[in-house]
């Protein structure tokens, strides 16, 4: 698939999960199966993966370029968890920073986890959902916009729809900010199991910190994320330089020099991919000035 096109599933994602959340809004006051809490979590994923599992299946490219599952050393993968909690300062960062101006993104997901066995909430939320993400974006996403040629546009392009996709500003800020490590490390290491590993991890712990009632579907107050901000500002930038340092030598670990990338059509943006940024975007700015019945 050429970087164009990734463009234009990434609409065609973004449409799925329109009619997937209408169908749930249609559907729930009649029939009571739709408004099951692991229902309502399933479903959305369901609806973004659909579409790349039919290109999967229609397309002659080999699933093995689609998504890099390549094996890597257990090392690697120890080491993407220190790269994730080197991390961690600066997502917390830009989440406090985005609380300024919007409601907790994750506040729908936590309300479902107090209607729910937590072995479901850690098997949806801390493994399926982590692993159709990283098959979509920094599979099939990342790896079609890199046949453009070019090295910071795709990663930069896959971290924006992953952000968008999440459909609310709250998460879309972290999830950009998260989407960009991810995909460098996915580039870096020619692999997306060091990053499916992070995203896991950093999915099970919020849940888990839910469960032992150290996380909340409330933000806190303004002066409060003001003060987390604050302390924690220091310890995101060297946390950011760590994280990088980390991943190069998990690329150094797999022997794996740089793969320069394919030289293919050089254009990524598309129609496709307009139609897919504004239509979630647009969603995103409803939600945001109050505008939809949700």
């Amino acid at each position: 698939m050429t970087a164009r096109r990734s463009g234009t599933l990434f609409f065609i994602m973004v449409l799925c999960y329109f009619g997937a959340s209408a169908a749930i809004g249609f559907f729930g006051p009649w029939y009571p199966l739709v408004r099951n809490p692991l229902v309502l979590l399933l479903v959305p994923q369901a609806a973004i993966l659909y579409p790349v599992l039919v290109y999967s299946v229609l397309v002659p490219e080999p699933l093995g370029q689609i998504f890099p599952l390549r094996g890597v050393r257990a090392v690697t993968l120890i080491l993407s968890l220190f790269a994730l909690a080197a991390l961690f300062p600066a997502i917390l960062v830009v989440n406090d920073l985005s609380l300024y101006f919007s409601k907790n993104g994750a506040a729908s997901i936590l309300n479902l986890a107090e209607l729910m066995p937590a072995w479901q909430m850690f098997l949806v939320v801390g493994v399926l959902g982590p692993l159709s993400e990283e098959l979509i974006f920094r599979g099939c996403i990342l790896q079609s916009l890199r046949t453009s040629g070019k090295r910071v546009l795709p990663i930069l392009v896959s971290a924006l729809c992953f952000g968008l996709i999440h459909m609310n500003l709250n998460q879309a800020c972290y999830a950009f900010v998260f989407g960009l490590a991810l995909a460098f490390t996915a580039v870096m290491t020619e692999s997306i199991l060091p990053g499916l590993v992070m995203h896991m991890a950093l999915n099970s712990s919020q849940v888990l910190l839910f469960y032992l009632g150290l996380a909340e579907a409330d933000a806190l107050p303004r002066a409060e994320l003001k003060a987390q901000i604050l302390l924690l500002a220091p310890w995101a930038a060297g946390g950011l330089a760590v994280f990088v340092l980390l991943v190069f030598a998990m690329r150094a670990l797999e022997g794996r020099p740089y793969r320069r990338p394919e030289a293919g059509d050089p254009r990524i943006l598309g129609i496709g991919l307009i139609l897919g940024v504004f239509t979630s975007g647009g969603f995103m700015l409803a939600d945001y000035l109050g505008l939809l019945p949700i």
